[in-house]
């Protein structure tokens, strides 16, 4: 993940002397939590997607079971 965000949002990141450090930590963390937050959501909603579609796959299945 610090790959994915370093090579998409490298343009967050501070220098390193001094108070820097802790800032480019901070920062790191920050990128870490949204990027996180995306992945459980996105990953969420496609798992709600498939339960939603259920029942469709319900009723083609007894469509086609009733057919034979």
């Amino acid at each position: 993940m610090t790959l994915l965000i370093n090579c998409f949002c490298g343009w967050l990141q501070p220098t390193w002397f001094g108070f820097g450090a802790l800032q480019g930590i901070a920062w790191l963390l920050s990128k870490l939590l949204f990027l996180s937050c995306a992945i459980v959501l996105i990953e969420t909603v496609n798992a709600k997607m498939r339960l939603f579609r259920v029942p469709e796959l319900l009723a083609v299945a007894f469509t086609l079971g009733s057919l034979v």
